[in-house]
């Protein structure tokens, strides 16, 4: 699917919980198989560093649940041209994601990675108006919002709070769902399938 998303876009951005499916690998589909998709964290970062030098684009990787120390944060990687890549870990988790033993991230960065400024939402974070402030006030041009929602009006939610976010602060706000029939749990590949692109050209004006 990425070889049809045009070579001059400067951004492209995958959904939340990208690798959610891998948790099938471990056949019980359950939090305790949710969590584990953290074994491959390494081949999730080797596979986007490999694309965003092939391809020369900043990619927004979507969202890996990813341990560290003891706890697991749901972490949104931005791939530079070169390889490269910075991390933003959620900070308002979903009540779901408690049950996965989420915890919460710190930080609100604003990146300088390609043309513009960017900021990172990711899904409920959108529905929090300080965190999108925040990032704006801090030189954010556009907000990138990975989202995963278990049901349509989820995504609603979640897209109706995106065009605030971007009315309240005078930014563009892209938002990136899943795609497929929703509903079921959310271990199950066949429900949601989270492989819906958005791409961004933002020097020649386009916004997909």
């Amino acid at each position: 699917m990425i070889n049809q998303v045009p070579e001059n876009s400067d951004y492209i951005i995958f959904p939340e919980l990208l690798t959610i499916g891998l948790s099938a690998t471990f056949g019980i589909q359950d939090a305790s198989s949710v969590i584990r998709i953290d074994e491959y964290t390494n081949q999730y970062r080797e596979l986007f560093r490999s694309i965003s030098r092939k391809r020369k684009q900043i990619i927004i990787a979507g969202t890996h649940l990813e341990r560290r120390d003891n706890e697991y944060f749901n972490i949104a990687y931005i791939f530079d041209r070169n390889g490269s890549y910075v991390e933003h870990k959620k900070t308002h988790i979903f009540p779901a994601e408690a049950n996965w033993r989420t915890s919460e991230g710190d930080d609100l960065e604003v990146y300088s990675i390609g043309p513009v400024k960017l900021g990172i939402a990711i899904c409920y974070e959108a529905e929090i108006p300080e965190i999108s402030r925040i990032l704006s006030v801090n030189g954010a041009d556009i907000i990138f919002c990975p989202s995963y929602t278990f049901t349509e009006a989820g995504f609603w939610r979640v897209r109706h709070c995106a065009h605030a976010r971007a009315i309240e602060n005078l930014v563009y706000f892209v938002h990136c769902p899943t795609v497929g029939e929703p509903g079921g749990h959310p271990c199950r590949t066949d429900t949601v399938v989270p492989v819906y692109l958005a791409l961004v050209t933002v020097l020649g004006q386009q916004m997909v």
